[in-house]
């Protein structure tokens, strides 16, 4: 996997791509075995609906999590979608 595909948090949709690849060309059963002893790295969403977006940045704000504008930052509304949803906008910083 690639460091891009780190960085623009779409690691997830490679692997998945991957899997349907396999079964569009395997010619018999396809399993996944999944193995290990830990969690992971948690990406960040690409897309959050409005609704839940809203209600994510209430509960940041009323808890007072320090960091709640970075949320805004980094996500962009996507009024083209319907329904409208945030969108991960990929930082090069």
């Amino acid at each position: 996997m690639s460091d891009t595909a780190d960085t623009d948090h779409t690691a997830d949709i490679l692997c998945m791509d991957e899997i349907e690849r396999c079964i569009d060309l395997s010619a018999g059963l396809n399993f996944i075995y999944l193995i290990g002893n830990r969690y992971g790295y948690m990406y960040v969403p690409l897309e959050i609906d409005e609704n839940e977006f809203q209600s994510i940045i209430e509960v940041a704000q009323e808890t007072n999590i320090e960091n709640h504008h970075l949320i805004q930052k980094w996500f962009q509304l996507d009024q083209n979608s319907l329904p409208p949803k945030y969108v991960y906008v990929v930082r090069s910083e």
